[in-house]
C-alpha cells in the first residue's frame, strides 16, 4: 500500500517537472503538446513503477433540502494496483488491479496492457 507522503511526492515531482521543463522551454517557444512530451519523457526515464490504491463509492441517491445525497448506504470498493513500463523506451505499461473489500470480492483482480504503438 502507498502511502500519504508518497503520493505528495508524487505529485510534486509533476509540479517540478513541469516547471522545469516550461521554463527550459521558455526560449525554444515550444507548444503545450510538446512540454507534455518532454515531461511524459522525464517521468519514464525516472519512473518505471507505480503503486495506488483507491477507494471507489457509490449509492443510490435522491433529493433531501435541494441536495443530492445518498438514499442508502454507500457500497465502497478498495482496489490496488501495481503497474510497470515495459517495451522499448518504456512506453508500454502492464498494471493488475486486485479488489480488497469488500470481502465477498476479495481477490478478484484484472490483468491490462496498455501499447504506445496503435497498431498493437
Amino acid at each position: 500500500m502507498i502511502g500519504t507522503r508518497q503520493i505528495h511526492r508524487g505529485y510534486w515531482f509533476a509540479i517540478v517537472s513541469i516547471l522545469l521543463v516550461t521554463m527550459s522551454s521558455a526560449q525554444a517557444q515550444l507548444t503545450g503538446r510538446e512540454i507534455l512530451e518532454r515531461v511524459e519523457e522525464n517521468q519514464r526515464a525516472t519512473t518505471d513503477a507505480a503503486f495506488n490504491r483507491i477507494q471507489l463509492s457509490s449509492c443510490r441517491f435522491g433529493l433531501q433540502n435541494n441536495q443530492i445525497t445518498c438514499a442508502e448506504r454507500p457500497r465502497i470498493k478498495a482496489i490496488e494496483s501495481v503497474g510497470i513500463n515495459t517495451g522499448s523506451d518504456n512506453r508500454d505499461t502492464q498494471t493488475i488491479s486486485i479488489v480488497l473489500e469488500p470481502p465477498a470480492e476479495r481477490g478478484v483482480g484484472m490483468l491490462s496492457y496498455t501499447y504506445d504503438d496503435p497498431e498493437q
